[in-house]
């Protein structure tokens, strides 16, 4: 929230930001470098992700609902709002003979086994 609070470069009144404000803070974000602003990290050269985007607008989108739902503000048009999505990242699990590499790099030794406790 406190980023787009800074991206509307005011405290806004929360029944009067619309759903239009949220695709300019959408967009603002797709072209913005990662870390901007940030007060340690200098210097990013990559892009906000689509995952960063996709999360920071369904969290808008959560907080508005349930103002609406608590009944804080009259029925909100962003809480209706659609959500950009996220790529979907293929996980590649690993081979056979990779797994044994893995556990035969492993070395096992009974001290390493947990301790009985006693009743």
């Amino acid at each position: 929230m406190r980023l787009f609070q800074k991206f509307l470069d005011r405290d806004p009144d929360l029944s009067s930001v619309t759903r239009n404000d949220l695709r300019k803070f959408i967009l603002d974000l797709q072209q913005r470098p990662a870390w901007q602003g940030h007060p340690t990290v200098h210097g990013a050269t990559r892009m906000v992700s689509k995952t960063t985007i996709n999360t920071y607008a369904r969290g808008m989108r959560a907080f508005f609902s349930t103002l609406e739902r608590e009944e804080f503000i009259a029925p909100h048009d962003i809480a209706k709002a659609r959500v950009p999505k996220a790529p979907i990242k293929q996980i590649v699990p690993f081979t056979e003979s990779e797994l044994k590499a893995i556990f035969g790099a492993l070395k096992w030794h009974p001290s390493l086994l947990p301790k009985k406790m006693p009743l």
